[in-house]
């Protein structure tokens, strides 16, 4: 299965479990795959190469909007965005396998917290590649349920104060990804950390990502997501690191000079920085202004290097 299909549906899973309807999602699950071995002409367009994403998509919405929860609607809708045509269907009866037995044994629990997914339904561990897209897939369904831009901007500015928080202490930075514990014991340290003082969303992603595979360097994951997180706001994100905090003014004067270069909004997040002597260094993905003293050193000492003897004193 797709990494990404694979995180959306856990999202799924765990947002019908957040919200007491797993059994709702569940049997519509199961009717629409009924549906889809009686209705050939619907079975023949979700699979059909020679429409486009956007038809296929059109044809499910107008199809199943109103008549099934949009959990299953915006489901159906990102595995036909992000998968084979042919694969849509197989995809679709993984994931009602997967949530039948999600729903057979979270009947036995007392409470959404005291539910785990399986490794089954997690998938196998996987590389960082892989994991960022499993993680990507389970942030964009949480986003998708989000009713406002400030929800997604609190998510994203708890993400980046969680990843500064980590980035500074290197004892939890370790215990986050230390590979003597299983992904399960790496999620409840993170849980441990968090409970309580985010958001459910967030809480939700962040737990997730110590679960889904290798989370390697985790404040680069972490602020990866917080991009992420912007580019659903239309936004682009990117950090001035510093060792004094800048004022406003100089926030907006960077901000409107990067955007007229990437050719999009910037929201810049401060970074304090020790190491950073004097000056700031600014970047927006792959690309950066370095204005450190650091830098202006090195620039002046690469220049008196270039320079040829003139044979006088």
């Amino acid at each position: 299965m797709n990494e990404a299909i694979r995180g959306y549906a856990t999202a799924v899973a765990q947002l019908a479990l957040g919200s007491r309807k797993v059994d709702l999602l569940t049997q519509e699950l199961n009717s629409l795959s009924r549906i889809l071995y009686s209705a050939d002409e619907l079975a023949w367009a979700l699979a059909d190469t020679s429409l486009s994403v956007s038809v296929r998509k059109s044809i499910i919405q107008e199809l199943l909007t109103g008549k099934l929860d949009s959990l299953v609607v915006k489901l159906v809708s990102f595995i036909i965005s992000e998968d084979n045509p042919t694969e849509v269907i197989t995809n679709l009866e993984l994931i009602t396998s997967y949530l039948n037995k999600v729903n057979d044994s979270y009947g036995k629990k007392q409470s959404v917290e005291a539910y785990q997914f399986s490794d089954e339904f997690i998938g196998v561990p996987v590389g960082r590649s892989a994991t960022r897209e499993r993680v990507a897939g389970f942030a964009r369904a949480v986003f998708a349920t989000l009713g406002a831009e400030n929800e997604i901007y609190d998510v994203e500015d708890e993400i980046f104060r969680l990843a500064r928080v980590i980035e500074g202490n290197g004892e939890l930075r370790r215990s986050l990804t230390d590979w003597n514990l299983t992904a399960s014991q790496r999620a409840q340290v993170g849980s441990d950390l968090i409970s309580g003082k985010v958001s459910k969303a967030t809480y939700w992603i962040v737990t997730y990502a110590l679960r889904a595979g290798n989370p390697g360097n985790l404040v680069l994951l972490l602020d990866w997501l917080v991009a992420q997180a912007a580019q659903e706001r239309n936004w682009r994100v990117g950090e001035i690191r510093c060792c004094e905090p800048p004022d406003a003014s100089q926030i907006q004067r960077f901000s409107s000079a990067i955007a007229r270069t990437v050719g999009h909004d910037v929201e810049l997040r401060v970074v304090l920085d020790e190491s950073v002597i004097g000056g700031a260094q600014v970047s927006v993905g792959d690309y950066v202004i370095d204005g450190t003293l650091k830098r202006k050193f090195e620039e002046m000492q690469q220049y008196i290097i270039d320079i040829k003897p003139s044979g006088r004193l």
